[in-house]
């Protein structure tokens, strides 16, 4: 029996949002009322206390009073807005509401929050409370509490406002639709492929959503017309967030941080938010599941954050609004100046956005989405083609493969009807050179291309038309290429060379309690000066983007690196710590600092080098894996490279060792672009780990990473070092200290080619103690582990890459949070000072 399945976690996802969006709300003033009268002070008080016990029943029923006897009464609308947020949090009555159909009521709640916010602005109320708890989750068991407080403001009433304004236009535009669907069709729609997964494998499942579920995502009658009301609700919001914007820019009405504001920024050179500032958030106490801290959050806008940036976001959402709220075309490339603060490729003048279109006469999203044809009985799969480089055949059952040729069939069959004009001629926006290996271009047979109306598309000399399948598909094609595009890049091209050193050296050795000076003592034993010679540039690549603060067994510990360092000064090279920037994190002074390699850096006097600033070199693997840039300076015959790994159990290549250490020098920030396929992952680190092949290969330090690393670590005592001339046998020594087979390393076997590795101790060789193996191997991750988790993490790298950049930095301290409670307290207690 089919129930609603998509309304429990629809039910369940509304209540995450409505948590974030209030913490986004609480924006400059966010509260406030003048003086009571004497007749309500009693009922004020009383409110006031249900709110700081975080009964918001009680509390909506004592502000309820006083806004009967005075409907604009300061504290009345205050306290019976903060009562409606604490119930909206209820997850569990949140949940019942949606699952019974009773949309209106939440709705009306919603509603209601808004109207107040725009009252409560108007009149500058201001309101004073001890605090409010917020939880997430069931009264009974919250995932998440917090403790705001304590000063509220007319302006924060304008940001609940908005903030709430923008979640009802999001709700009616939901809401406006059927979401009943079967559980078994959207597990089967998460699946994953077991290989070569790409984005088509993942997009067509979703057509059998809709061939199962004639109702989802249908018109539905009861509330269609609230779709009508969606662009006067968005207008607003985003009006209203644009003119904040703006207020933030007037140094005269900034808000510094005061003893018990709600919300403040610190703006020291006194000219405006901009890069340096920090936007503060008076929480008074936050609690996730065991986990507590006290005092404010502050958050310290990085350089992208100029006052030309919040200029250009408050013209750009006024445009935007002026389009929801009249007929009016928006170029999407009005949002250029801003993406390119963020160092996001900008978006074609040629296409934009119509909404009033759309709003005016909308269709169910069913008749928008891409046709679907019955592929094997009772199998749908959606209509989507794609073009590869290469005029090769792709194994992921793709149609077309020519460089540019006709897309689609002439007709099929759709609903019971003949439909045609699906072909999409020569678009001429072939993938040409730029575009790697392996990167397919998708062409979409949408039903209404122009997703009625609401997609504009202009062509040379035109004005802009409702976009047909060709304009559509061409103009996203060509965004695609820029996206891939490399300018400028000297290009490498690999020829097929043996990979093995042919006299290769290994060593073992124990570190010290002086754990710096130790591993200096042990380069110096091990011959370093054989190798780096004076005057010699020493790149030393350690892994710092791969961990998480408060995890130091994540990361490479600074420890041995001082002792790398002081033994390359020695030897008479200069030394260069370097990374690279990936995904989340930025390798600069903050990083640094979190890793504790500010310390020392200053001790030795060594510099560190941002890999991703440096000149590129496009390297294109002779195995056909896709091409990628990597810094010049590593693939310069001159420099010398020492790669310091931190031994780490790894849930998507099984370990991270010496090669792993050196696909993070890829210049590429935006890295998921190599996971994006099943299997790419490991060829990729295997080109890496040749195209900059370390002269030196370190592993080890206090501790390793157990079970699943690289973000999550149990920290095992170690204390070894494990040091070799050649990347590929250092890697077969650190598989046997994780206890995880060499031959399941799939990236060391790429570079091995079933050859056996050579190689001879160094005098003075120690082995790793059996009781040390023992124990590792308690954390080792297994190969069916690794397929596990590889399959179940996969989705994560198809996240949006201004969201990996922009937002998940400031979702780390889960990975903190994490280690703290269930990774840490089952290892060894290890001495992290410096």
């Amino acid at each position: 029996m089919r129930i609603g399945f998509l309304k429990v976690f629809a039910a369940r996802r509304a209540g995450d949002w409505v948590f974030a969006l209030v913490i986004l709300a609480a924006g400059p003033g966010f509260f406030g009322c003048g003086k009571s009268a004497p007749d309500v002070s009693r009922q004020i008080e009383e409110g006031k206390a249900c709110l700081a016990r975080g009964d918001s029943s009680a509390a909506k029923t004592e502000f309820r009073k006083i806004l009967a006897q005075d409907p604009h009464n300061c504290s009345g609308l205050w306290g019976s807005t903060l009562a409606d947020i604490q119930s909206l949090l209820d997850l569990s009555s949140l949940a019942e509401s949606l699952i019974k159909g009773n949309s209106g009521s939440l709705r009306a709640l919603i509603a209601e929050i808004v109207s107040r916010g725009e009252d409560l602005e108007s009149r500058n109320c201001r309101f004073e409370l001890s605090g409010l708890p917020l939880r997430l989750g069931a009264a009974s068991a919250p995932i998440l509490e917090i403790d705001l407080g304590e000063s509220w403001d007319g302006l924060d009433g304008r940001h609940l406002a908005n903030i709430f304004g923008l979640l009802l236009g999001l709700f009616d535009f939901v809401t406006a639709h059927s979401l009943k669907a079967g559980p078994d069709d959207l597990l089967g729609m998460t699946s994953l492929p077991n290989q070569n997964s790409n984005p088509v494998r993942m997009l067509r499942p979703l057509a059998q959503v809709f061939a199962d579920n004639p109702e989802f995502l249908a018109a539905d009658p009861e509330n269609w017309d609230r779709i009508k009301l969606v662009p006067g609700e968005l207008a607003r919001s985003l009006e209203g967030i644009a003119e904040v914007i703006e207020t933030l820019q007037d140094k005269n009405r900034v808000k510094n941080p005061g003893s018990s504001e709600i919300f403040s920024v610190s703006d020291p050179d006194q000219d405006g938010l901009d890069a340096g500032d920090e936007v503060v958030i008076g929480v008074r106490h936050l609690k996730l599941l065991n986990w507590e801290s006290d005092g404010p959050i502050r958050i310290r806008l990085s350089d992208e954050f100029t006052r030309d940036f919040f200029r250009e976001t408050a013209r750009s959402l006024k445009k935007s609004a002026e389009a929801f709220s009249k007929d009016k075309v928006f170029s999407l490339a009005d949002f250029n100046p801003v993406l390119a603060f963020l160092g996001i490729t900008g978006l074609p003048e040629s296409l934009a956005a119509r909404p009033s279109a759309y709003f005016r006469n909308p269709k169910p999203i069913r008749e928008l989405v891409p046709y679907w044809a019955e592929v094997s009985p009772g199998k749908y799969e959606f209509l989507v083609e794609g073009e590869t480089r290469t005029e090769t055949g792709d194994a992921d059952g793709q149609v077309i493969f020519d460089s540019d040729s006709d897309h689609f069939p002439d007709s099929i069959n759709f609903g019971g009807q003949a439909v045609s004009g699906l072909r999409i001629p020569k678009d001429g926006a072939g993938p040409g050179p730029n575009i790697p290996v392996g990167i397919s271009f998708y062409y979409l047979a949408l039903q209404d291309p122009s997703l009625g109306g609401l997609l504009q598309v202009r062509t040379e000399g035109s004005d802009y038309a409702p976009a047909d399948s060709f304009q559509l598909n061409k103009i996203l094609n060509q965004l695609l290429s820029s996206w891939y595009s490399r300018s400028g890049a000297e290009a490498y091209y690999e020829t097929d060379q043996p990979v093995l050193k042919p006299e290769i050296r290994n060593y073992i050795r124990k570190l010290t309690s002086d754990v710096a000076g130790s591993t200096q003592n042990i380069l110096k034993d091990f011959g370093i000066s054989d190798i780096v010679h004076s005057g010699d540039q020493v790149y030393i690549k350690v892994n710092l983007g791969g961990g998480i603060p408060n995890a130091p067994a994540s990361y490479t510990d600074p420890l041995v690196v001082e002792g790398v360092i002081r033994a390359v000064q020695e030897a008479g090279g200069i030394p260069h710590v370097c990374e690279a920037n990936m995904r989340t994190y930025t390798m600069n002074e903050d990083v640094l600092k979190k890793r504790g390699y500010d310390v020392i850096l200053a001790r030795t006097g060594a510099d560190f080098v941002n890999l991703s600033d440096l000149p590129r070199v496009e390297f294109h693997p002779y195995d056909g894996t896709i091409p990628f840039d990597v810094p010049a300076a590593l693939r310069d015959p001159g420099n010398k490279i020492i790669s310091v790994a931190q031994p780490k159990h790894h849930w998507e290549c099984g370990v991270s060792l010496s090669e792993k250490n050196m696909y993070g020098a890829i210049s590429e920030r935006k890295k998921s672009i190599f996971h994006r396929k099943f299997d790419q992952i490991d060829p990729v680190v295997a080109a890496a780990a040749r195209a900059m092949k370390p002269d030196i290969s370190i592993i080890g330090g206090r501790a390793v990473c157990g079970e699943l690393g690289p973000h999550l670590c149990v920290p095992i005592r170690l204390n070894y070092l494990i040091v070799s001339n050649d990347m590929l046998a250092a890697d077969e020594q650190g598989s046997l200290l994780l206890g995880y087979p060499f031959s399941a390393v799939k990236y060391a076997q790429i570079n091995l080619r079933g050859q056996g590795i050579n190689f001879s101790w160094v005098k003075g060789t120690e082995q790793f103690p059996p009781e040390l193996l023992d124990r590792v191997k308690e954390f080792a991750l297994t190969t069916g582990e690794v397929v596990f988790w590889k399959k179940l993490l996969f989705n994560q790298y198809f996240v949006p890459h201004w969201i990996q950049n922009q937002i998940m930095p400031h979702l780390e301290f889960f990975f903190v949070l994490a280690n703290e409670l269930f990774y840490t307290p089952r290892g060894d207690q290890i001495d992290w000072s410096l």
